[in-house]
């Protein structure tokens, strides 16, 4: 299956690779840089400064990852876009996210999380992902497949991060978000924690946000909630057995977080401030109706959401 599935990104990329080196201007100088970075999308690391992309070269880091549409498919650019802007506004940490083209193709332009600018000189934060730091394989980032499951990563953050609780409340509303958007590819390499100069660790922004139950990709959790995989079947008995045997919060607790996160979904999802957070990031006015499909899967998931 990974065989298959690496031959099919091959092919459907040959466009974007294309893309690739049509933002850049050829340098005789410059040696090959290395531009694959991990994932499905294909994507590149860049320095952005003043709407122009650079290399970085030796190592020098890159400030923004750029994400190609694969094989055409710029609903998926304009939904990651959407549902970045959309958790920046119901208050859970992302990085700051647009949309810019090269030619007619779309790109999503997304700001590192693990990079500061220190006495002007842009520096990189050590950051691990939840497969690096439970000393699993990348083929292990799905719970079906051996890899760690919610309770695992509640575990963790308790172990690493002093004081966690910060970091456990942002993972279990990263996973609150993920089942009423519909992103059922939230695996354990889209987590991840951010070392500071102390030594200290806590958990990372949000990232690669993709409604994938709207896109058509596998609608199966990444994490199961209790025992339970589907987010549209999901009970009041599943969110119990998250809190006594997952993440060892109370169940009032966590049922005030699905009603504060719901609440603000439906306030922001057709706002008036979402459409102008968009507007401003780049989003082409006739992408607008094409994510409306994306909305009615986040209201029906906040409906259902009433009764957790």
């Amino acid at each position: 299956v990974q065989t298959e599935w690496a031959v099919t990104i091959g092919r459907n990329t040959q466009a974007a690779f294309k893309q690739r080196y049509a933002l850049f201007a050829e340098s005789q100088q410059a040696p090959n840089p290395r531009l694959s970075l991990a994932g499905a999308q294909d994507k590149i690391p860049v320095i952005w400064r003043d709407e122009t992309f650079y290399l970085p070269q030796g190592t020098a880091p890159s400030s923004h990852i750029v994400k190609f549409a694969v094989d055409g498919r710029d609903h998926v650019i304009f939904n990651e876009l959407y549902l970045n802007t959309l958790a920046a506004l119901v208050d859970i940490d992302c990085p700051s996210t647009s949309v810019r083209y090269a030619g007619r193709y779309p790109l999503l332009v997304v700001e590192r999380y693990d990079r500061a600018w220190v006495n002007g000189s842009l520096q990189r934060i050590h950051q691990e992902d939840l497969c690096q730091a439970m000393g699993m394989s990348r083929t292990q980032k799905y719970q079906e497949y051996g890899g760690p499951t919610l309770a695992d990563c509640f575990h963790l953050l308790r172990d690493v991060c002093k004081p966690p609780a910060q970091s456990l409340q942002q993972l279990l509303r990263w996973q609150i978000f993920n089942v009423l958007v519909g992103n059922s590819d939230g695996h354990a390499k889209n987590v991840s924690l951010l070392q500071d100069a102390k030594g200290k660790w806590r958990i990372a922004p949000a990232y690669d946000l993709i409604g994938t139950v709207v896109l058509g990709y596998d609608s199966r959790l990444a994490f199961s909630i209790g025992y339970q995989n589907n987010a549209m079947q999901l009970l009041s008995r599943d969110w119990k057995l998250l809190a006594e045997q997952q993440s060892q919060l109370s169940y009032p607790f966590i049922k005030r977080e699905i009603k504060r996160l719901r609440e603000l979904l439906l306030r922001f999802a057709d706002s008036k401030e979402m459409q102008q957070a968009l507007k401003d990031a780049g989003l082409p006015d006739n992408a607008w109706l094409r994510l409306q499909q994306q909305r009615h899967h986040i209201v029906k998931q906040c409906k259902k959401a009433a009764l957790w």
